[in-house]
C-alpha cells in the first residue's frame, strides 16, 4: 500500500513520523507532502521521511483559499505519480482524496477550528478524534480514541528521552519559552504573552537563576534575544530538552500538551483557555499535569513558582499516559484495514 500524508506543523511531522516508520516496518510506502513551516522541512530531512514540498498557503483567509485550492491540483498530480492507495490530514488531501476516489483519515482535535471542520467533515472517511474532543463529529464517520495526537511520537513505548541534548544546553538548570505566531485561522482575534509580559517572564526566571533558552517560528524582538538564548539544539531533540527543562512557558498549544505529557512543569497562558479552550489541554488541567493561567500575570506567578520549587510530575505523567493508547499503531492499524490489506 502507498500512503501520502499532507502536513505543515513540525508536530504532524513527529506524530506521522511515528506511523510513517511501522507502516514501513510493515511494507508499505510513505511519501510526505508538505507546504508548512521552516521547521517542519528540517524534521522531514532530519528524520530522513521521503517528501516533496508544495508552495505555502499565504496569510490572509483569502491568499489561504486560493493557495490550498492550487496546491490540491498540484497535489493531486503527486498522488497519481506515486499510486497513492490512501491520504491522510490536511484540507487539500481530503478534497484530492474524494477527487481520486481514494479513503482519507483526519485527525481533529481542535474545537476552535470551525472552518477546518466545515472543510474537512464532509470529504474526509475517517474523522478520528481524542475521546476529550468536545466538538462536533461527522455522522457515520467518527472514529474515538483515548489518546492526543502527541501520544504518536510521546506515548511511552515510542519515546525515551536523550542525553544529547546536554551537549546543547550544558548541565545547568534552564528554561524553555516559546512565543506562539498566532496566525493559524482559528486564531483569529486571539492572543497570547505581550512583549512586555515575556520580557518580565524571562527576567523573572533569569533572577532565580535560570538560563532561558526562548524561540518562536515569528522570530523574536531584540529585547527577549537580549535576556535569553535561542534554543541551540537540532529540532528534532526539542522534546528531550522539554523533559530535562526546569519549567516550561507557552502561549502555544502543542508544546504545553508536549511538556505536560513529558512530566515537565507547563505553564499556559492565551486567550483560548477557560470554556471554549480545547478539551486535551483542559483534560490536562484537571488532573494536575498542566496550568492553564488566566491571565498574564497568573502566569508570570505560577512560573516563577514551579520554577523555584524545582520538581516535576514524572510519575503522574507516566501513570497519565500508559493508560492512553499508543496512536502511532492505532493509526497505522487504521490505514490498513482502511485501504484494504
Amino acid at each position: 500500500m502507498r500512503v501520502v500524508f499532507e502536513i505543515k506543523h513540525p508536530a504532524r511531522v513527529f506524530m506521522y513520523g511515528s506511523v510513517a516508520r511501522i507502516l514501513e516496518e510493515r511494507g508499505h510506502e510513505t511519501l510526505f507532502v508538505h507546504s508548512g513551516r521552516p521547521t517542519a522541512l528540517r524534521l522531514l530531512e532530519r528524520m530522513r521521511l521521503r517528501h516533496v514540498p508544495l508552495p505555502p498557503t499565504g496569510g490572509s483567509l483569502a491568499s489561504r483559499a486560493l493557495g490550498t485550492l492550487a496546491n490540491a491540483g498540484r497535489l493531486a498530480g503527486i498522488a497519481k505519480e506515486f499510486r497513492t492507495d490512501f491520504m491522510v490530514d490536511g484540507v487539500s488531501s481530503a478534497l484530492v482524496s474524494r477527487i481520486l476516489g481514494l479513503p482519507h483519515l483526519f485527525f481533529f482535535d481542535s474545537e476552535p477550528s470551525r472552518l477546518v471542520y466545515l472543510l474537512v467533515a464532509p470529504l474526509t472517511r475517517y474523522f478520528v478524534h481524542p475521546s476529550s474532543y468536545r466538538g462536533p463529529r461527522p455522522p457515520g464517520k467518527a472514529v474515538e480514541v483515548d489518546a492526543s495526537k502527541e501520544l504518536a511520537y510521546l506515548h511511552p513505548r515510542r519515546f525515551r528521552p536523550s542525553d544529547e541534548v546536554f551537549e546543547y544546553v550544558g548541565d545547568k538548570p534552564y528554561a524553555l519559552l516559546w512565543k506562539n505566531t498566532f496566525t493559524a485561522s482559528h486564531d483569529i482575534s486571539h492572543y497570547g504573552f505581550t512583549l512586555g509580559e515575556v520580557v518580565e517572564i524571562v527576567r523573572g526566571l533569569r533572577e532565580l537563576g535560570l538560563r532561558v533558552y526562548a524561540g518562536s517560528e515569528g522570530g523574536l524582538p531584540a529585547e527577549v534575544r537580549r535576556l535569553s538564548r535561542p534554543f541551540p539544539f537540532p529540532p528534532e531533540l526539542i522534546h528531550s530538552a522539554i523533559y530535562h527543562a526546569r519549567v516550561v512557558v507557552t502561549d502555544a498549544h502543542t508544546i504545553a500538551v508536549e511538556a505536560a505529557i513529558l512530566g515537565t512543569p507547563v505553564v499556559r497562558y492565551n486567550t483560548f483557555v477557560g470554556r471554549g479552550d480545547l478539551g486535551v489541554l483542559r483534560e490536562l488541567e484537571e488532573v494536575g499535569l498542566l496550568t492553564n493561567a488566566r491571565t498574564p500575570g497568573e502566569a508570570y506567578r505560577e512560573a516563577l513558582r514551579l520554577a523555584a520549587e524545582g520538581r516535576n510530575n514524572r510519575d503522574l505523567a507516566r501513570r497519565y499516559a500508559e493508560g492512553k493508547v499508543d496512536l502511532a499503531e492505532f493509526l497505522a492499524d487504521l490505514i490498513e484495514a482502511g485501504g484494504g490489506t
